[in-house]
């Protein structure tokens, strides 16, 4: 993947927890996450694929932070924020490609 942006089109900020976030600085829309807790690593938002990827989910992540209206129906696991308490012993300890 190539990110081709002026300097003006991203507009970044500190995540709290660590971390950074990306914007897009026209309409807003979240883009990119990155922390030192994943070196070399840039976390895409996956909305921003028209297409398919070389992947697929592998889990619904924060997801006891869903609307209440979302109805889910598949069997991929439903992780809690991994800071809240619900998160236990089976939160991700980075973040999943998920839905």
């Amino acid at each position: 993947m190539v990110v081709d942006a002026s300097d003006d089109a991203l507009s970044w900020f500190d995540s709290p927890g660590g971390g950074e976030r990306a914007f897009c600085a026209r309409c807003g829309s979240s883009m990119f996450f990155k922390a030192d807790a994943w070196p070399g690593e840039l976390h895409v938002a996956r909305a921003l694929f028209a297409g398919p990827i070389d992947r697929d989910p592998q889990a619904h992540v924060y997801y006891d932070m869903h609307a209440p209206w979302v109805r889910v129906a598949d069997d991929l696991p439903k992780k809690p924020d991994p800071a809240s308490p619900e998160a236990g012993k089976d939160a991700p300890t980075r973040p999943t490609v998920g839905c």
